[in-house]
C-alpha cells in the first residue's frame, strides 16, 4: 500500500485564491444579473392576459397593459409546437376565438411556445 504525501497550502496561496474568488463572484452574478435583466421582458415569458408591444416578432416584449405601446393581448398559451403548426391561428389558437394573431418562438431548437393574442 502506498501513501500520497499531504501537500499543504501556503497562506500566501490561500489569500491569491481567495483574492480570485472574491473577484469572480461578483463578476458572474453581474453577468447572470444582467442576462436576466435583458430577457426579463421576453414576450414568450408572457401569461395569458399579459400585454405585448410590436408588431414584428423579434421586437415583441411584455408590456403593462395600460400602456399606450400596448398592441396585443394573450388570450392563450400552447406549449409544445412546432413552427409549421403555429403557422395557422385557426388551428394552433381555435379554442380562442378572438385570437387574430399567434406568436411563436422555439424553446428546444424544434418545439415551443405559441402565444394566442387578439389587439388591444
Amino acid at each position: 500500500m502506498s501513501f500520497q504525501p499531504v501537500t499543504t497550502v501556503s497562506p500566501a496561496e490561500r489569500r491569491r485564491v481567495r483574492r480570485r474568488l472574491l473577484v469572480l463572484l461578483p463578476a458572474l452574478a453581474l453577468l447572470f444579473g444582467g442576462l436576466w435583466f435583458l430577457n426579463r421582458n421576453m414576450a414568450v415569458k408572457a401569461d395569458v392576459g399579459e400585454c405585448l408591444k410590436g408588431t414584428i416578432a423579434d421586437e415583441m416584449e411584455i408590456v403593462d397593459c395600460g400602456s399606450a405601446d400596448a398592441t396585443f393581448v394573450v388570450v392563450g398559451r400552447v406549449s409544445d409546437r412546432g413552427e409549421q403548426e403555429a403557422e395557422s391561428v385557426e388551428t394552433v389558437c381555435g379554442q380562442w376565438p378572438e385570437a387574430t394573431h399567434d406568436y411563436w418562438r422555439d424553446q428546444n431548437d424544434s418545439k415551443g411556445v405559441v402565444l394566442c393574442l387578439k389587439p388591444r
